[in-house]
């Protein structure tokens, strides 16, 4: 922002040319730079005046008062909206929008935040079944999925498959423990299944091949949360 030279520094300019002085040797004098005290100079040679001319543009909306009511509310209340301050001047008077707030307070180094969305699994795109783990249920649909599915109930099927979904199984359920009570049963079920996957894996990488390399995998049922 364009700062306004008083009269009193003006005329010791003028004063300084009259003397012969150099347009730098006066401006490390009035500690101004050359450009501003050229300007000056040449001024009063063309018009033979010192005063500003009116100047344009729209005024301040806010006093210097008013820029310190809100540097008050925001020192009291750091986390304060923007509605907070314009509805806290609004009492006092002085009516301003939001915009003009945050810039006062750019201006005086702050920073607004804005604020972080709470953590919600449902705002996110999912298909149905990961959408109810949300719900009171999502216990029971974890037991269920793990006593019912064809995935550990003593079906024989190819092993890297079934170490693919049990390892998805394992992830979906810690995730999902942030949101709904995952029995400690439930993720150490799936953990020794993945471990015996894996043993069994490796058994069958070393022998030769054969129908053995399907297996039978059975995994002890958890207990029922009801």
């Amino acid at each position: 922002m364009r700062t306004k030279v008083s009269m009193p520094v003006k005329q010791a300019i003028m004063k300084l040319k009259n003397e012969n002085k150099t347009i730098r040797d006066i401006a490390e004098a009035v500690d101004l730079p050359k450009s501003t005290v050229w300007y000056i100079v040449k001024k009063q040679e063309r018009t033979g005046e010192l005063s500003n001319g009116k100047s344009s543009g729209r005024p301040r909306k806010t006093t210097v008062v008013d820029d310190q009511k809100i540097l008050s509310i925001v020192k009291k209340k750091p986390f304060s909206t923007v509605k907070e301050i314009k509805n806290t001047l609004q009492d006092t008077g002085v009516d301003v929008s939001a915009t003009t707030i945050n810039r006062r307070l750019q201006q005086h180094n702050y920073k607004w935040v804005t604020a972080r969305p709470p953590d919600d699994m449902a705002s996110q795109p999912q298909d149905q079944s990961r959408m109810s783990l949300l719900q009171e249920q999502g216990r029971r649909e974890i037991l269920q999925r793990m006593q019912t599915s064809s995935i550990i109930n003593n079906k024989t099927m190819d092993l890297e498959y079934l170490l693919d979904v049990a390892q998805q199984e394992l992830a979906l359920a810690r995730a999902t423990s942030r949101h709904v009570d995952i029995p400690e049963e439930l993720v150490c079920s799936l953990q020794e299944l993945i471990y015996r996957l894996g043993q069994s894996m490796q058994s069958v990488a070393e022998a030769p091949a054969s129908p053995s390399d399907i297996v039978t995998v059975t995994v002890d049922h958890p207990p029922s949360s009801e």
